[in-house]
């Protein structure tokens, strides 16, 4: 019988996580010097010259941080940003010495950190361990979400600051509305609840009843996409249009004014909230004039 004899002398012995860290400039010595100043035995590290191979690499590998020059994004910063951001990677930006308000602006549009050209090594290895203990705290966060994928576990993730979100922007949106009518309009706290199709159906016959709706419908793209809809009942769309227009009016003239002015009502509230939504989360959104229905 053949024994197998292991020897374990020269195993490296990880006292943490392998990370993967993405380093992008245009300067190879600029690169070198990260890698010099943050080289650890946990570090894994892979460059990028240019913009589309940095992307590639972020998308398809996902790296733990993403240490890049200010410069080597130029005018696709805002894009880059919102990309990185999308891919949950904490991004630490090298900067030229700004103005304190200027940094500020980057923290503020999701940057993890900032440093200078002229960066302390010492502070460069804090600011990036910093990100990877982040990093790895997000996974951990998303493995245990994942083990236990219920309403009560997504709730108490993501629930609460929805909620919060949500009651600002409706908020808005209800006084924007209110100044364009001309009239105080009270709301409720709202309430969110990710529901199937055919549960929502039954709820909304529960809440408006089994006569026909108006609705105004806005689609918008971007970094997230959708549908947004304001419900009416027609009765109510009905009363809101004769309490502005005094005239008598025909049949025709009544449903054509109606269109016009449940389109523009539509139109300033649904994009109140989803403006107000994507601009809390940094997220780019496109949208339209809504299409008006009943």
């Amino acid at each position: 019988m053949q024994s197998l004899a292991l020897d374990f002398k020269n195993v490296l012995n990880f006292t943490s996580p392998i990370s993967l860290i993405l380093i992008a400039g245009s300067s190879f010595s600029q690169r070198r010097r990260i890698m010099d100043v943050a080289k650890i035995k946990e570090y894994v590290f892979v460059e990028a010259d240019n913009l589309y191979t940095f992307l590639d690499i972020a998308e398809y590998h996902h790296p733990s941080c993403v240490i890049v020059n200010l410069s080597f994004l130029d005018d696709s910063y805002e894009s880059v940003c919102q990309f990185l951001q999308l891919l949950d990677i904490p991004i630490i930006l090298i900067t030229e010495n700004l103005p304190e308000n200027q940094i500020q602006y980057y923290l503020n549009k999701g940057i993890y950190s900032t440093i200078k050209t002229d960066y302390d090594p010492v502070k460069l290895r804090q600011n990036l361990e910093a990100a990877l203990h982040l990093d790895r705290q997000r996974k951990r966060e998303k493995h245990e979400l994942n083990l236990d994928f219920s309403v009560e576990k997504l709730e108490t993730y993501s629930n609460i600051s929805l909620q919060y979100l949500i009651s600002e922007a409706i908020e808005k949106a209800v006084i924007n509305m209110g100044e364009m009518l001309g009239y105080v309009i009270e709301s409720k706290a709202p309430h969110s609840e990710a529901l199937q199709p055919f549960i929502l159906l039954k709820k909304l016959k529960k809440i408006l009843g089994s006569k026909p709706l108006s609705v105004a419908q806005l689609d918008f793209t971007g970094d997230f996409a959708g549908s947004a809809q304001m419900l009416f009942s027609k009765a109510a769309s009905d009363a809101l249009v004769l309490s502005i227009e005094e005239d008598n009016l025909a049949l025709d003239e009544l449903n054509q004014l109606k269109v016009e002015l449940m389109t523009e009502v539509g139109n300033v509230a649904i994009n109140s909230i989803i403006g107000s939504l994507s601009n809390a989360l940094n997220y780019r959104v496109n949208y339209s004039v809504p299409v008006y229905q009943e």
